[in-house]
């Protein structure tokens, strides 16, 4: 049976004017995975036999792909923030969106984190706003709603559990037709599904603990802001979310054709 693909969409800060930086991964190269913000995508996706691509990277000023061409599609973390004024400003965000929603009427497997969910969410009419307590890096409680728990996304996950975060803007509500699946005390909108197999999570499962935890220590003296930082195994959760995900992912071949999810 053929492997399944699994995209890649980095997208840091651009370079100049509106062009893309995707990292400094070439395409194909599992090798330098660590070199980026995705570190525990690469051990996830070789346990499940899945070859990672990236489609766009070091090709400043790219079109999105097809999102057709994928078994799975992943956006992690970026630098940029898809706020109403950045929207307007960076028409790479809007072709973002555009190949986003393409991925979902196509029902190719999406999974956004940090930037990614927010990216998910702008697509479907909801840009970010900012935190008003500044910047939120650490790990914080999150509570699964009675659709989180029996999703698959969270299959094994507590309904109670430690996430970790590293952002300076919410979305502010939830889309328009989509299924809140994890929420918390601080601000509603955590994470959720639009569709089949849209999903979405403020939170960082594209860390494992370890990384994540390298990512508090200090840097020319500064801090990374705000921490709560948890005892390490508070992070085995976060990480099954990514995990589950791929697994999902991995069902969705029998024979070598496409099939429903695998519940």
């Amino acid at each position: 049976m053929e492997k399944l693909k699994l995209a890649i969409i980095h997208c840091d800060i651009a370079r100049r004017n509106d062009a893309f930086s995707f990292g400094k991964c070439s395409a194909l190269d599992i090798s330098k995975l660590n070199k980026v913000r995705i570190c525990n995508v690469g051990a996830n996706a070789r346990r499940f036999g899945i070859d990672i691509f990236y489609p766009l990277a070091n090709q400043a000023g790219a079109r999105f792909p097809d999102p057709g061409r994928f078994d799975a599609i992943i956006i992690p973390g970026s630098a940029h923030t898809p706020t109403r004024v950045n929207i307007r400003r960076h028409g790479w965000m809007r072709e973002l969106f555009g190949f986003i929603k393409d991925a979902g009427q196509l029902e190719v497997p999406l999974f956004g984190s940090c930037f990614g969910f927010q990216a998910i969410a702008a697509a479907y009419g909801v840009p970010s706003v900012p935190l008003q307590s500044g910047k939120e890096f650490g790990f914080y409680p999150v509570s699964l709603t009675p659709e989180g728990v029996s999703d698959p996304l969270f299959r094994g996950v507590d309904r109670g559990f430690y996430a970790a975060y590293s952002h300076r803007y919410i979305v502010p509500r939830l889309p328009p037709g989509a299924v809140l699946l994890a929420t918390s005390s601080r601000f509603k909108v955590q994470a959720f599904r639009i569709g089949k197999m849209a999903y979405a999570a403020q939170f960082h499962p594209d860390f494992n603990t370890e990384q994540f935890m390298n990512l508090a220590k200090p840097k020319d003296g500064k801090m990374p802001g705000k921490r709560t930082l948890a005892a390490p195994d508070r992070g085995r959760n976060n990480e099954r979310v990514l995990q589950n995900f791929l697994d999902m992912v991995s069902k969705r071949c029998a024979n070598g054709k496409k099939c429903e999810i695998l519940c």
